[in-house]
C-alpha cells in the first residue's frame, strides 16, 4: 500500500447561484485548487499513478492540454484501484448544482469505472459505467437531486476498472482519463419538431397488460390494496389538481390457467404464485368460482372502461396434457394429447361463453399458445409447439368458436422473441409465413376467426438501439408484405441489462426504477414507431419485489403481510411504479381508434424519441416524448395539414418526481412557445383540436367559452350553463366527458330564461371534466370541476 502526497490541481469556482460551477479543468493557469486526498491506493495496481496526464487526444470533444488519469497493470483488480479528490470548499447539492458533467476516456477495451460521492462503496455512487468506444472523449451527465438534495459534497471518489462481474481476466495495461468535473443547474436543448396529419400509419387498438400470476392471489386480498391496484391500471379518471388516477388500460389480458393450482405440490411448480386455477374438473364438471381474484380484475376492468379483453393460455389444462402436468416434459413435443385437441378448444370457448352470456363480458381474442419455441420444462405452466400444431388447435377452436356463434377472433402466435416471426427454427419459426402466407401448408388466414394479426413479444432484443430499431423495421416489412398487422403482447425487462450506449445504466444494481421505467418508455416507442404495431402488452401487471429485481417485472408492487418472501395468499399492500406510470403516457392518452401520425425532428433515441397520434373524431393531437438524456429539452413544433387550430394544451409528465403529473404551471392556452420536455423522462403533450366535423368548418361557427353555475359542483347536482353570447336557440345537445374523450352522459334540452340545465349523474368520479355544448351553428366549451 502506498500513502499520497496531497497533489494540487488547479480548479475554478463560481458563484453556486450561476448556472454552473467548474470544479476542475487540470490546467496550469486555473486560480483555485482542489487536492489528491492522502487516502491510500494499492500502487501494484498502477503503471502510472494517479496524477496530472497530457491529454492523450485533443481532435474530440476536449482539447485542453491536460486532464487526470492513472495507468493501470494488466488484469488489475478494484480493489485499492481508486482515488480520492478532495474538494477544497463544501458544495450543498441544489437545483442550482443538481448535474454533475465531466468527460471520461479509456485507452484499451471499455471497462466499468464507478465515481463516488463522498465515499468509494457502492452505497456512494453516483456514476457507474464504460465508455462506448476506445480511445474516445465522452461526456458524461449525473443527476445528483434525487438522492443528495441538501447533502454536502466534499470528495470526488474515482474507482478505476470496477468490472465486478470478472474483473481480473482478458484486460491489457490501460489508461483512465478524466477532465473538466462541473456541476450546473441543467443543460438545456434545442429541438424544432414537425406533426404531419395527412401522413397516417397504424391505428392503435390498445394499450394492455396481463393477470399472471398474482392476480389471481391479490384479487382475493382485502378491499384496499385490491381495488387500489385495479383503480391505478384501468381507471381513466382524474383528480382535483387535474392528475390522474390510473393509467387507463384499454386492453386486458386474461390468463386461462391449466389447473396447476388445484395439483398443489404436485404440480411439481414450487412457486405458488406460479400456479393457475381452472374452471374444470377431471370429472368434467365446472365451478364458476374459480378464478375468483382474476374475475375481479376482469370485471373492475370492464367497470372503468377497458373497451378490450384478451384470454390467453400458457398450456393446455392438465386433465389433457401428455404428462399431467401444466409443463412439458424434455424434448420439445406439444404437451397436449393427439386426442384431446377438440376437447381442449371446446373447453376454452365453453369459458368465453360463460363470461359472455353471465356476466356481459366479451373477449375480443383467444390466445391458444405462448412462446411456442421454447420447451417449458418447469417451473411455471409452459409448451411448446410445432406450426403444425399451432395450425391444429387453431382449426379445432375456430371451429369450436362458429358451433358457439362467438364473435372472439384467434390470436397467433405469441412469439417467445420478434425475430421467430422472420426467421427459421427448428420448431416454430418465420411465423408470418408459415401461418399467413397462402403457399405454406401451415396457413391459417382463411379460418374465418382468425385475426390477421401476428402476435411477438419485445424480448431479447433490445441491446443496443440499432437491434432495438433493426429487429422491429423487420417485423413491419414482414407484416406488411403478407396484409396482416402486429401485436406486440408481451415484455418485461428480461435478459442482460442493455448496453451503455442505450442510455441504460451499465448495470441492473446501478439501475433506479425510474431508469428501468425508461428503457420501457423506448421499447415501447420502438414497437410503435419501428415495427408498427397496433397494440402494445406489459407482461405481468402486478406481482412481488424479490432478488433485487426492483420494477423490471411488474407495473405495482404487491407485498403480503408477511413480506416479500411470505406467502402471497396473506393480503398485503399494492404500490404503484415508475413503470405504471410511464406506460400510461401511452395508454391513458392514446386510445382504441387513434392514429399514429407522422413526426420528424424527434428520433434521437438516446436524446428525444418521440410519437404523434391524431383522434378518431380528429379532436385531439397526442404526442409522446421520450427523453433519455440527461438534458431538459426546448421542443418548438410546427403542424402540417391541420386545418383546424388548436384551442388548449396539456402537458404531462413521468420521471423521478412525478408520477404522470400534469404540470399547472403550463399555460393551458394554445401558443407557439416552446414546451420544456424534463430530462429522463416519459411526457405526454395534448394538442385539443376546435371540433371539426362539416357543420364546424362552416365559417359562421364560433367556439366559445360557457358560464355554468355552480362551478365545481356536488354529483348529482344540476348545472345552470349560460352561453356567453346570449345565443338564442333554443335547443342544445350537451355532452359531458372525460379530459381524454370518454363520454360520460349526453342530452338534449331546451333553453329556459337564458340558461341550460345539466344534471351531473349521481355515480360520477370526482375530477375535472369538459362540457360540450352545441347549439343552433355555435359550440362552445368549458371546464368544470365534480365532486
Amino acid at each position: 500500500m502506498r500513502t499520497l502526497l496531497i497533489l494540487i490541481i488547479g480548479i475554478s469556482f463560481f458563484c453556486s447561484t450561476l448556472d454552473a460551477q467548474l470544479l476542475a479543468t487540470f490546467e496550469d493557469d486555473d486560480t483555485n485548487y482542489i487536492s489528491l486526498s492522502e487516502e491510500w491506493y494499492d500502487s501494484t495496481l498502477f503503471v502510472e499513478y494517479p496524477g496530472i496526464f497530457q491529454n492523450p487526444d485533443t481532435t474530440g470533444i476536449n482539447n485542453s492540454k491536460k486532464c487526470f488519469g492513472a495507468i493501470n497493470v494488466a488484469d488489475a483488480d478494484w480493489w485499492g484501484n481508486f482515488v480520492c479528490l478532495n474538494i477544497d470548499s463544501t458544495i450543498i447539492i441544489g437545483e442550482d448544482n443538481r448535474f454533475l458533467s465531466f468527460q471520461i476516456f479509456r485507452s484499451l477495451q471499455p471497462k466499468e469505472v464507478r465515481i463516488g460521492f463522498n465515499g468509494r462503496e457502492s452505497t456512494d455512487e453516483i456514476y457507474f459505467g464504460k465508455t462506448n468506444e476506445t480511445n474516445t472523449w465522452e461526456e458524461v451527465l449525473v443527476d445528483l437531486l434525487p438522492s443528495y438534495e441538501g447533502q454536502e459534497l466534499n470528495q470526488l471518489w474515482i474507482i478505476f476498472s470496477c468490472n465486478w462481474y470478472d474483473p481480473r481476466t482478458g484486460w491489457g495495461e490501460a489508461g483512465y482519463y478524466f477532465d473538466n468535473f462541473e456541476l450546473k443547474s441543467s443543460s438545456t436543448i434545442p429541438y424544432s419538431v414537425t406533426i404531419n396529419l395527412a401522413k397516417t400509419y397504424q391505428e392503435i387498438e390498445g394499450f394492455a397488460a396481463s393477470d399472471c400470476w398474482a392476480g389471481n392471489y391479490v384479487g382475493q386480498w382485502s378491499e384496499t390494496p385490491r381495488s387500489n391496484a385495479a383503480e391505478k391500471l384501468f381507471s381513466q379518471e382524474f383528480d382535483s389538481n387535474g392528475n390522474p388516477k390510473g393509467i387507463g388500460l384499454s386492453m386486458w389480458r386474461f390468463n386461462l390457467g391449466a389447473g396447476t393450482y388445484e395439483q398443489g405440490e404436485s404440480s411439481g411448480i414450487d412457486d405458488l404464485s406460479r400456479r393457475a386455477e381452472c374452471f374444470i374438473d377431471s370429472e368434467g364438471n365446472y365451478d364458476w368460482t374459480k378464478q375468483a381474484g382474476q374475475q375481479y380484475f376482469l370485471k373492475q376492468a370492464k367497470s372503468y372502461g377497458c373497451e378490450h379483453f384478451v384470454a390467453f393460455s400458457n398450456s393446455p389444462l392438465t386433465i389433457y396434457t401428455k404428462n399431467g402436468k401444466g409443463y412439458a416434459d424434455p424434448g420439445g413435443e406439444c404437451n397436449l394429447k393427439d386426442d384431446s385437441f377438440d376437447d381442449y378448444a371446446d373447453y376454452v370457448t365453453t369459458v368465453l361463453k360463460h363470461f359472455e352470456d353471465e356476466e356481459d363480458i366479451k373477449f375480443s381474442f383467444i390466445s391458444p399458445v405462448n412462446e411456442p419455441q421454447y420447451d417449458w420444462t418447469g417451473g411455471q405452466e409452459g409448451s411448446p409447439w410445432t406450426n403444425s400444431d399451432i395450425k391444429d388447435i387453431t382449426t379445432h377452436l375456430d371451429a369450436s368458436i362458429q358451433s358457439k356463434e362467438l364473435d372472439t377472433k384467434i390470436l397467433l402466435a405469441e412469439a417467445g422473441s420478434w425475430e421467430y416471426l422472420y426467421k427459421s427454427s427448428s420448431r416454430a419459426g418465420n411465423q408470418i409465413s408459415e401461418l399467413f402466407n397462402s403457399s405454406s401448408s401451415n396457413y391459417v388466414g382463411d379460418l374465418n376467426n382468425v385475426a390477421p394479426i401476428i402476435c411477438g413479444h419485445s424480448y431479447w432484443t433490445f441491446s443496443t438501439n440499432d437491434e432495438l430499431k433493426e429487429v422491429r423495421n423487420n417485423v413491419k416489412n414482414y407484416t406488411e408484405f403478407n396484409f396482416i398487422k402486429s401485436y406486440q403482447t408481451e415484455w418485461s425487462l428480461l435478459d442482460a441489462e442493455p448496453e451503455t450506449s442505450t442510455g441504460f445504466p451499465a448495470s441492473y444494481d446501478m439501475a433506479s426504477y425510474m431508469d428501468i421505467a425508461l428503457f420501457m418508455a423506448k421499447v415501447i416507442q420502438s414497437d410503435l414507431c419501428f415495427a408498427n404495431v397496433s397494440s402494445w402488452s406489459y407482461w405481468t401487471a402486478m406481482d412481488v419485489e424479490r432478488w433485487g429485481h426492483k420494477n423490471r417485472f411488474f407495473l405495482i408492487r404487491v407485498t403480503p403481510s408477511d413480506g416479500a418472501y411470505g406467502s402471497i395468499d396473506n393480503s398485503g399492500t399494492t404500490e404503484d411504479t415508475p413503470t405504471l406510470w410511464a406506460l400510461g403516457n401511452f395508454s391513458l392518452f392514446v386510445r382504441p381508434g387513434y392514429k399514429r401520425i407522422n413526426i420528424s425532428g424527434a428520433d434521437d433515441m438516446n436524446e428525444l424519441f418521440g410519437s404523434a397520434y391524431i383522434a378518431p373524431d380528429t379532436s385531439r393531437i397526442v404526442a409522446v416524448y421520450v427523453n433519455t438524456s440527461y438534458s431538459n429539452i426546448l421542443l418548438s413544433t410546427d403542424f402540417s395539414n391541420l386545418d383546424e387550430s388548436i384551442t388548449t394544451i396539456e402537458k404531462y409528465v413521468t420521471n423521478s418526481t412525478s408520477n404522470l403529473s400534469r404540470d399547472l404551471l403550463f399555460p393551458e392556452t394554445f401558443s407557439n412557445d416552446t414546451i420544456e420536455i424534463p430530462n429522463r423522462s416519459v411526457t405526454t403533450i395534448i394538442y385539443n383540436i376546435k371540433d371539426n366535423t362539416t357543420e364546424i368548418k362552416n365559417e359562421n361557427l364560433k367556439s366559445q367559452a360557457l358560464n355554468i353555475y355552480p362551478n365545481p359542483v356536488k354529483k348529482g347536482s344540476d348545472i345552470q350553463i349560460t352561453p356567453l353570447d346570449n345565443n338564442n336557440s333554443s335547443m342544445a345537445d350537451i355532452k359531458l366527458i372525460t379530459l381524454n374523450g370518454r363520454l360520460i352522459k349526453q342530452t338534449s334540452c331546451n333553453i329556459s330564461n337564458g340558461k341550460y340545465c345539466f344534471n351531473i349523474p349521481s355515480n360520477t368520479p370526482q375530477g375535472l371534466y369538459m362540457v360540450k355544448l352545441n347549439s343552433g351553428n355555435l359550440r362552445y366549451n368549458q371546464k368544470i370541476f365534480v365532486f
